[in-house]
């Protein structure tokens, strides 16, 4: 049995062991957008290999599976046989057993000829979860010491100002891994709603339960407490929940748990991206080192 009062420190990756190599990702030939770039799959072009602060924002970036639904994960903590992936609680809420995928650019073999069959799936379990800030951390064991982490902002429990330059990752529609800039518009406080799990057996994680029309405001249920969110100015597709925010030297700031839907004063509609802070995170994260998987 794991002994969940172990500091969660010592599978965290160390703040120092981190070494900024460049501030800019560079964008991909055919990305969709300005500021986006993707990694496919059977990569071979060196023009198309992931970059060197790719490390620590693409490569940690997994698929998560759960029954039929797919989301995104990130892993913040590898060592001793242990790995801890951090996700948005709606994309394992279903009935079904979680796992993560394993692909060949999250251990940096990706364009190898190599025998057995990918991606690798490990089994998952829930250790902790925050379902009014929409996150969770899953515990995969049995692994090696993986090579590539997501480190964590220091000053993760500080809320980055509006206008601060983001990058956001995840594999949209469970299959198009990519990280695209942003910026941030603002802050939210929030609380989670009820998913509809009628489109539950779709292959993408159901939607967002956060579904706000005519401005952002408060969606608190009776009894629920209310999150802080941050908010930025490009809005998320299905099967992105759960990937990582990061800010421009490739910190993990914030995790993608869906989109908000606005109306200006002429009553024209336009989606926003919002993201778990990263004081959730560390709210979660502390839970764990406290022995008290649930943060509500």
């Amino acid at each position: 049995m794991v002994d969940w009062r172990r500091p969660t420190r010592d599978l965290i990756a160390p703040f120092a062991a981190f070494v900024l190599v460049v501030a800019i990702l560079p964008a991909l030939v055919g990305a969709q957008e300005p500021g986006s770039r993707r990694i496919a799959p059977g990569t071979t072009d060196p023009a198309d290999l992931p970059g060197p602060l790719d490390d620590v924002t693409i490569r940690p970036t997994v698929l998560i599976r759960n029954g039929n639904s797919r989301g995104s994960g990130t892993i913040i903590g590898s060592n001793g046989g242990r790995a801890l992936v951090l996700t948005a609680a709606h994309v394992i809420d279903g009935p079904g057993d979680p796992a993560i995928e394993l692909h060949r650019y999250n251990l940096g073999i990706e364009g190898r000829k190599l025998g057995g069959v990918w991606p690798k799936v490990y089994p998952a379990r829930v250790v902790a979860t925050d379902a009014d800030a929409d996150v969770a951390v899953l515990l995969v064991q049995g692994l090696a010491k993986l090579p590539y982490v997501a480190a964590l902002d220091p000053d993760l429990g500080r809320t980055p100002p509006s206008g601060s330059s983001v990058t956001s990752v995840g594999i949209d529609q469970a299959s198009d891994l990519n990280a695209w800039d942003s910026r941030i518009r603002g802050t939210a406080l929030l609380s989670r709603n009820k998913v509809d799990r009628a489109d539950a057996g779709t292959s993408a994680a159901p939607p967002s339960p956060f579904r706000v029309e005519g401005g952002i405001r408060d969606t608190a249920m009776d009894g629920r407490e209310r999150r802080l969110f941050l908010i930025t100015e490009h809005a998320p597709i299905q099967g992105r929940s759960g990937g990582g925010l990061f800010s421009e030297d490739g910190r993990l700031l914030g995790l993608c748990v869906g989109r908000i839907e606005v109306k200006d004063a002429r009553g024209e509609s336009a989606a926003i991206g919002l993201f778990a802070s990263g004081k959730s995170i560390l709210r979660v994260l502390d839970r764990i080192d406290r022995g008290s998987p649930d943060a509500n």
